[in-house]
């Protein structure tokens, strides 16, 4: 080292803990200090034999030259490698990095260079591994919005499309995140409405403690379901906890399922219905079936015997009771036509007075003894007998009207057929004078299958009345009707005007 150079200078220098290297023109090393032997692992006198080269990786050292002949051209004082990474080589081979900061040295043997270089391999690595950890955090931010995006899309997809019902999302406290479905376009409102409200607000009183404890239950785990009625309707409620990227979220899934109640509902009726047809039938049908048996047993008999006089009133009620069983079968087989939607709803042109004049005639054939019926026609009728209407509707209204006042009536007593019609509508009405039906069991008579107290001992299925309710509804009118045990019934049924041609 120069003379020139104090003796102070060089003390600090030598203790100092960061490395000094300087070097001539041509890169030779003509000084070290120890901190700087140790970190590169050489001895002082070793780092003497080396040129600046071969501080550095192989990679690095081409170019190296000019780099260091540019500086000679300018020298000045300036730190290199700040705010970027220089990398160094030790003896052993391994690599580590470095800043270093150049001085200008002029001396009496030219211009060399004072290096400065401090160990920063531990910073740079541990800023290099903040940087990945970084990347990697941004890399798993951008998967799980997009995630999150895409799981949106999925919901909005589904529940847009979702029929009878809404899809929501709930957070933690129960408020809507997310909800969708044709209920909300039907009620003109928007899931952006709902975002951020308290599901349970949005439900009816008498439900919302059942809906709270499901949704709480649900928080805990697995999936729960529950059904709720609001005015008429019903819903079915079906909610389960979310994982993935919406882990302590709910799904509740909200659907209409009115109309499978009512099917339900219609099933039960049917079953029942089936039921008590099977217990009325084996009643009806048995008591006939044996006076059919024991009069047939009995015309044997007698033509067996040449009684061929004798034969006569036991074919009569044999000719009765399978009029009888058959009236039942036709009750029924009608009944099912219209449970299923059978009933032939087209309109024909048809003369209403001569369709009323059949019917008389040929329930006057069933009446027993000296009972009469009597068919009285309005003028207004005449002048429009020609109709378009449902013929099989008015056949059976008044079939089975006919049928139930001969039933009920005593002999001698007659009934009174009216038909009637005005500007607006039909009015037909069927009276007898028959046992009555008392003021208790008058709200009921258009029930299926009920049968008055008064009528308990005369054979019936239930089913006429509740026929001819069906009919009438049929033709878009009405039925009422006014009794009095003991005294008779009259029956009134009420059907507004069609498209008709007076009979010219």
């Amino acid at each position: 080292m120069p003379s020139r150079i104090p003796d102070l200078q060089i003390r600090l220098v030598e203790a100092s803990t960061e490395g000094f290297v300087v070097a001539d023109e041509t890169g030779a090393v003509k000084y070290t200090n120890p901190a700087a032997a140790d970190l590169f692992g050489y001895t002082s006198e070793e780092m003497l034999t080396l040129r600046v080269e071969d501080l550095m990786p192989r990679e690095n050292r081409k170019g190296h030259h000019a780099l260091r002949q540019s500086y000679h051209n300018n020298p000045e004082q300036k730190p290199m490698g700040t705010g970027r990474t220089l990398r160094a080589l030790r003896k052993d081979g391994t690599r580590f990095y470095v800043e270093i900061s150049l001085t200008p040295l002029p001396t009496e043997n030219g211009n060399w260079v004072c290096a400065l270089i401090t160990d920063v391999d531990e910073k740079v690595k541990l800023h290099q591994e903040n940087e990945a950890l970084n990347r990697k955090l941004s890399d798993l931010l951008d998967a799980r919005t997009l995630e999150l995006s895409q799981t949106q899309q999925l919901y909005q997809a589904v529940a847009r499309n979702y029929p009878n019902g809404m899809i929501c999302v709930l957070d933690k406290d129960l408020k809507c995140v997310f909800a969708e479905g044709k209920s909300l376009s039907e009620l003109r409102m928007s899931g952006k409405e709902l975002a951020g409200t308290a599901y349970l607000d949005h439900l009816p009183d008498h439900v919302r403690t059942d809906v709270r404890n499901l949704l709480e239950a649900t928080q805990q785990g697995g999936m729960h379901s529950t059904e709720v009625e609001h005015d008429g309707a019903w819903f079915q409620l079906d909610a389960v906890r979310l994982d993935g990227p919406n882990k302590g979220q709910l799904l509740v899934i909200e659907q209409d399922i009115s109309t499978a109640v009512q099917a339900l509902k219609k099933e039960k009726e049917v079953n029942e219905w089936m039921s008590r047809f099977v217990s009325m039938a084996s009643h009806e049908f048995r008591t006939p079936l044996s006076a059919i048996g024991l009069s047939a047993d009995l015309s044997v008999r007698h033509l067996d015997q040449g009684n061929l006089p004798r034969l006569k009133p036991h074919l009569a009620k044999i000719q009765g009771n399978i009029r009888h069983l058959t009236s039942i079968l036709n009750d029924f087989l009608n009944l099912e036509r219209l449970e299923t939607g059978k009933l032939d709803h087209s309109e024909t042109r048809f003369d209403v007075l001569e369709l009323m004049e059949k019917i008389v005639a040929e329930s006057q054939l069933t009446a027993t003894g000296d009972q009469l019926i009597h068919l009285h026609v309005g003028d207004h009728v005449k002048a429009h007998r020609k109709v378009f209407s449902l013929e099989e509707a008015l056949t059976g209204i008044l079939s089975n009207l006919l049928s139930n006042a001969i039933k009920y009536s005593p002999d001698g007593t007659d009934v009174h057929v009216n038909l009637d019609r005005s500007d607006t509508e039909w009015k037909l009405e069927v009276s007898d004078e028959g046992v009555g039906i008392s003021k208790a069991d008058l709200p009921h008579v258009f029930q299926r299958f009920f049968r008055a107290e008064s009528t308990q001992h005369i054979p019936g299925t239930g089913v006429g009345l509740d026929l001819v309710t069906r009919y009438t509804h049929s033709l878009g009118g009405r039925i009422s009707c006014v009794s009095e045990q003991g005294v008779g019934s009259t029956f009134t049924v009420v059907w507004p005007v069609n498209h008709e041609t007076p009979l010219p």
